[in-house]
C-alpha cells in the first residue's frame, strides 16, 4: 500500500518534504522551488525484507531512499540508525582512486566478506575519519573527496535544521543497493534527461566502499551483471566508481 503526500508550493519558496515510515522518526528534506509546482511524494514498499523502500519522488531532487543502516560508533559505542539515500547518476563518478594516502589509515580492518558485511561503522563515520586524518582534495582524485563533493559540488541536505553531506557508502549499503539497482535507476530523472550517465552496477563497475581491508587494500563491490560478490581491491590506486549516499539519522 502506498502513502502519498501532495504539497502545493510557489516560486521562491523552500519546500519541506515530510516522509514517514511507521515506527520510525519522520524524515524531512528541502528543495528550493524556482517555479510553481505540485509535489507528490509516494512511499512505495518494494520489499518487506531488510527495510528496503523506494520512493517515487526525491529528497531534494537528488537522492532516493532505499534502506536503513544500524551503526555503532567504535569511538563512543553509541548506536545510531540511519536512513540511506543513493544520489542520482548525475552525482556519481568513475575513475577514482580509493585514497591517495593508500589504506594505512585509522579505519578498522576487515579481512573477510562476512565480517565486513556485518561491520557497524557508518559511511558517515568512515568518511569523516578520512577527512579528519588526511583532508583529501580534488587534486588527489580521492574517492572520499568525490563522495563528499559529488560532481564537484559541495552538496548538502537539510533535515530538521541540520545539514548533512554525502558519504562514501560502506559495503553493506552497496550490497543492499545492488538488488534494487534497476528500480533506483528507473526513478532517476538525470538518467531520463541525459544529465546523468552512470547507471548502478553495469558494465562491470566495481564501486568503492568506505571500508578498509588492511594496510594495502580496501573493499569494493564487484558484480558480473548476473551474480554479486564483494571482494577486496588489492591496489587502491586503481580507478573505480563512486556512488555517493546520504545517511540521515532517524533515532
Amino acid at each position: 500500500m502506498s502513502t502519498t503526500k501532495t504539497v502545493n508550493v510557489t516560486t521562491g519558496k523552500v519546500l519541506n518534504y515530510t516522509i514517514k515510515k511507521q515506527g520510525y522518526k519522520t524524515i524531512s528534506g528541502s528543495k528550493f522551488i524556482d517555479q510553481d509546482e505540485t509535489i507528490n511524494i509516494n512511499m512505495i514498499p518494494e520489499s518487506s525484507q531488510n527495510n528496503v523502500y523506494v520512493f517515487g519522488d526525491r529528497i531534494g531532487g537528488c537522492a532516493t531512499f532505499y534502506t536503513y543502516f544500524d551503526s555503532i560508533n567504535p569511538d563512543t559505542n553509541v548506536a545510531q540508525k540511519y536512513a540511506v539515500f543513493v544520489l542520482d547518476a548525475y552525482y556519481r563518478r568513475a575513475t577514482t582512486k580509493w585514497s591517495a594516502n593508500g589504506t594505512d589509515t585509522p579505519l578498522p580492518n576487515y579481512t573477510s566478506i562476512e565480517n565486513v558485511l556485518a561491520a557497524k561503522e557508518s559511511a558517515t563515520y568512515n568518511t569523516q575519519l578520512i577527512f579528519d586524518t588526511y583532508s583529501p582534495t580534488s587534486s588527489s582524485y580521492d574517492a572520499f573527496y568525490y563522495a563528499r563533493n559529488p560532481n564537484g559540488q559541495a552538496l548538502l541536505i537539510n533535515v530538521d535544521g541540520v545539514n548533512y553531506a554525502p558519504q562514501l557508502p560502506n559495503i553493506y549499503e552497496l550490497n543492499v543497493m545492488y538488488p534494487y539497482k534497476d528500480q533506483l535507476d528507473a526513478l532517476d530523472p538525470t538518467l531520463a534527461d541525459g544529465t546523468g550517465s552512470i547507471h548502478l552496477f553495469v558494465n562491470y563497475q566495481r564501486p568503492w566502499s568506505s571500508n578498509e581491508y588492511n594496510g594495502t587494500s580496501a573493499w569494493r563491490f564487484y558484480t558480473d551483471n548476473s551474480t554479486k560478490v564483494t571482494t577486496a581491491q588489492k591496489n587502491t590506486t586503481n580507478n573505480q566508481y563512486i556512488y555517493p549516499v546520504f545517511e540521515i539519522p532517524v533515532n
